[in-house]
């Protein structure tokens, strides 16, 4: 008891001294690991940006895609009416306008693919 009593403060300063120690190493600790979730962070940040990339450039293809099968569907609908109303309405020069439109759109397509 005499010992502590003489060497209290030395005691002390051992246990604030390992104190700081080990807060200074669980500090490291969470440092890593938030250096860890940043670099995490980052790359779903990237792939994010790399999927909103590939959907606008999706985008103008398909949008191709819709007037090519529009213009489709019209010339079916054009050719129906002409079989239903065959003697009264012509509308060949339509289909043709149609067939030129549906090749400058695909032409166009295949170009963007």
């Amino acid at each position: 008891m005499e010992l502590f009593k003489k060497h209290w403060k030395i005691l002390l300063v051992i246990v604030f001294a390992a104190l700081w120690v080990n807060s200074c190493s669980s500090n490291s600790s969470n440092s890593r690991e938030v250096r860890d979730l940043r670099v995490e962070t980052d790359s779903l940040k990237n792939e994010v940006a790399k999927a909103y990339q590939f959907k606008a450039e999706k985008m103008e293809e398909i949008h191709l895609m819709f007037q090519i099968e529009t213009l489709k569907s019209e010339k079916r609908s054009v050719l129906n009416i002409n079989q239903i109303f065959l003697r009264k309405k012509r509308p060949d020069n339509r289909v043709i306008e149609i067939d030129k439109e549906v090749q400058k759109l695909e032409k166009e397509l295949n170009s963007v693919q």
